[in-house]
C-alpha cells in the first residue's frame, strides 16, 4: 500500500483515483449480482438476529464498505433503514396475526432487543406506536377475526424524511 507521505498534485490524486475505481468490482462484474443476492437472500432469513455491516463481512468475505455500497446501490437505501424497514414489515404482520403477543415479544422477535427502541423505529417507519396499529387493525376488522386481516394495513408509512 502507497502511503500518501508528500502532497499531491491534482494528477496524481486523478491518477490514484482512476486505479481505486478499476480495483473496485462493478455492476457488469458477474460476482456484483451474486453478492448481492446472497446479502439480501441472507438478511431476510436472518432478519431476527443482530446483523451488521461487519458481521455480513466476515461471513460473504467481503469488506464492509463494499456491501454498504452494494446494499445502497442495490435497494436505494442503506443497510440500516432496509434492515429495519424489512423487520417492521415482519412486525405488523405480527401484531395483525398474533394478538396475544405482546408489542414488546413481536419486537424480540423481529430483532429488537429494546423494547423503546423497538417502539421509536416502529413509529419512525409506520407513524405510531406497536400499540396504536394493532388497535388501528381491530377497529377496521372488528368482526373478521384475526387470520382474516391477511396483507391488509401492512404498508409502511415512510416517516423517514
Amino acid at each position: 500500500m502507497d502511503y500518501l507521505l508528500k502532497p499531491l498534485g491534482k494528477d496524481e490524486i486523478a491518477a490514484l483515483l482512476e486505479r481505486i475505481e478499476q480495483e473496485l468490482p462493478s455492476e457488469a462484474d458477474p460476482e456484483y449480482s451474486n453478492h448481492a443476492k446472497r446479502i439480501l437472500a441472507y438478511t431476510k432469513t436472518h432478519y431476527m438476529n443482530d446483523l451488521s455491516l461487519d458481521h455480513l463481512g466476515e461471513l460473504m468475505s467481503l469488506h464492509p464498505k463494499y456491501i454498504s455500497s452494494l446494499f445502497k446501490r442495490v435497494t436505494g437505501d442503506t443497510f440500516v433503514n432496509y434492515l429495519n424497514g424489512f423487520r417492521i414489515k415482519e412486525a405488523q404482520r405480527l401484531l395483525r396475526s398474533h394478538g396475544r403477543l405482546s408489542a414488546n415479544a413481536i419486537g424480540k422477535k423481529v430483532g429488537f432487543e429494546d423494547k423503546h427502541y423497538f417502539t421509536k423505529v416502529f413509529k419512525k417507519y409506520t407513524g405510531m406506536t406497536p400499540g396504536a396499529y394493532r388497535d388501528e387493525g381491530k377497529l377496521e376488522y372488528p368482526a373478521s377475526g384475526e387470520e382474516a386481516c391477511g396483507a391488509a394495513g401492512l404498508e409502511l408509512r415512510d416517516k423517514r424524511s
